[in-house]
């Protein structure tokens, strides 16, 4: 997931987005528990597994190589869990369409990458 401007080569992320990663192994290990119990019950014909589009507004007011990397690397942060993935970044708007399964509700990760 990119830019126009991390093509260009203004891409210039934040150190402080480190803290990103501090949530995402109990963010994979929560999903893998959550998808496998959904996966189960579908198999034994206790129920659908559904997904559900949400949407995520990023941080405004940076500059476009901040906002270039937030949207690329913060897309990438967000897909890494198995239960979403993004599905688009508007780059004027900062919105990020995510796709979940199972689950509706943010996520501290959410949280923390929308600054």
């Amino acid at each position: 997931m990119g830019s126009a401007t991390a093509e260009r080569g203004r891409y210039r992320p934040a150190w402080r987005w480190v803290g990103w990663l501090g949530p995402l192994p109990w963010q994979v290990v929560g999903d893998t528990a959550r998808l496998t119990v959904l996966l189960a019950r579908h198999v034994v014909g206790r129920g659908a597994v559904e997904g559900g589009v949400r949407e995520l507004r990023l941080a405004r007011g940076e500059d476009a190589a901040r906002g270039s990397a937030r949207r690329a690397l913060g897309g990438w942060v967000l897909s890494f869990a198995p239960g979403s993935y993004v599905v688009d970044v508007d780059p004027d708007t900062g919105v990020v369409v995510l796709h979940d399964l199972g689950a509706a509700a943010s996520s501290p990760l959410d949280d923390r990458v929308a600054g």
